[in-house]
């Protein structure tokens, strides 16, 4: 054990697949939060479009806002409400929102898939791919981002909605939304 101690690269050699995945789980979380984080900041330029303040062209171009989503949710929230049912999630709004949503977290998911690829691409992990292996990898990222990321916020919606009915507060969903 002491000569491992002494000489890293004896130890590196002898558990070099434990230690390159470690490494590459540590570069990952940055890199695949990084990405997400610069396509965040991008969404939050093109809402700022929706005032007038910049970027209203690519804003038109692209339809990349989020407000749509929020304004669904309102609506939602508002037709439950007039409804009187105790219980009616499954409205067209609602569904929509949750539509929205999961494609929302399956964006965010090949963002950061793509992040930790362009980060990492040289890792001893990621440097044996070829362009099939890539692909698959954004692809998978992409439907696990939407899958998931849309059953949680679709839950953490439904949870909201029908705990703000009966205390008529409508905007408190779609200002965390615009948020």
């Amino acid at each position: 054990m002491r000569s491992l101690d002494d000489d890293l690269s004896k130890y590196y050699e002898s558990h070099k697949e434990g230690v390159d995945l470690a490494g590459f789980i540590v570069g990952a979380i940055p890199a695949g939060m990084g990405a997400v984080k610069v396509y965040n900041y991008g969404m939050k330029a093109l809402k700022s479009a929706a005032v007038g303040e910049i970027g209203s062209n690519m804003s038109a171009a692209t339809g990349l806002l989020r407000g749509k989503q929020a304004q669904l949710l309102s609506a939602a929230e508002s037709e439950m409400q007039a409804s009187g049912a105790a219980f009616n999630l499954l409205n067209r709004k609602f569904v929509a929102a949750a539509a929205l949503g999961a494609g929302e977290a399956a964006i965010e998911g090949f963002v950061a898939e793509a992040g930790v690829q362009l980060a990492l691409n040289a890792s001893p992990i990621l440097s044996k791919q070829d362009a099939g292996d890539i692909a698959k990898n954004m692809w998978t990222a992409t439907w696990l981002g939407g899958a998931v990321g849309g059953v949680l916020g679709t839950a953490i919606d439904a949870y909201r909605l029908t705990k703000n009915l009966g205390k008529g507060d409508i905007k408190t969903l779609s200002a965390r939304r615009q948020a």
